[in-house]
């Protein structure tokens, strides 16, 4: 996971929205996902969270098949 930013010493920030998304993945990771399986559904994820259009939220859903 790439950091969203960094300090003035070079070390790496993440946010709590990053953090989150971390957790997100140890779990899947933790369920025995693949990571190419984990990437897939955490983008199908974000874009049900994101979408203001229903067919673009349906589109996420059926990429998971569980949100």
């Amino acid at each position: 996971m790439r950091p969203s930013a960094r300090s003035d010493g070079r070390f790496r920030l993440y946010t709590e929205v990053d953090l989150h998304r971390l957790e997100e993945v140890r779990c899947l990771r933790f369920l025995g996902l693949r990571i190419d399986e984990v990437g897939d559904i955490i983008d199908g994820i974000e874009q049900c969270r994101s979408a203001t259009d229903p067919e673009v939220a349906d589109t996420g859903r059926r990429r998971v098949d569980i949100c």
